[in-house]
């Protein structure tokens, strides 16, 4: 008798955690979630979505990078994770010079991504960022993410392949001149 209670007691509640567990529609399963100081679906153009993601960055949430990237791009979300909390600590815990080098171009170009740099106090290139966003279905989406370090204790890679950069794009920029 105890062990026939046990057994329906197990399959009742088993039953009550599938059912509450399971039971999502198609509408709850595709809703795109907005959040509200970053409105990544609300971006008019590619640099303003990339300011976002750069905003996402400085602000240690990978969560809502790696929904950003290419539907069906598998991204590596433990490695995203380190690397975006690593350089949101570096830029936040140092008293860098920040240039975006779009405003700093003038350039009306849109289409080849945005390079983001920070430099130490004595002017050395310390940290890039580049945002390579692509649109698919008029919304903007990251193509490739890359976290570009000049730093020993800093890694450097790319998304999403998700693997160490040795040849990155450096910036050729007269620094002193600015």
């Amino acid at each position: 008798m105890a062990r026939t209670f046990k057994i329906a007691f197990f399959a009742v509640m088993t039953s009550l955690i599938l059912i509450s567990c399971g039971g999502s529609d198609s509408t709850t399963a595709n809703k795109v979630t907005t959040i509200e100081d970053l409105p990544f679906a609300q971006a008019p153009d590619a640099k303003a979505y990339a300011d976002l993601i750069l905003k996402a960055i400085k602000t240690n949430r990978e969560k809502p990078i790696k929904e950003e990237f290419v539907p069906q791009t598998p991204v590596n979300i433990v490695q995203l994770n380190r690397i975006v909390g690593m350089y949101s600590t570096a830029i936040g815990g140092k008293d860098w010079e920040f240039h975006d080098f779009h405003i700093l171009s003038e350039s009306d170009d849109l289409t080849k991504g945005f390079d983001y740099a920070w430099l130490d106090k004595k002017g050395r290139l310390g940290l890039q960022i580049y945002v390579l966003p692509k649109e698919v279905d008029g919304r903007f989406y990251i193509e490739k993410l890359d976290f570009q370090s000049r730093l020993d204790v800093i890694d450097s890679v790319t998304f999403p392949a998700g693997t160490g950069i040795e040849d990155y794009k450096k910036i050729d920029y007269d620094w002193a001149a600015n």
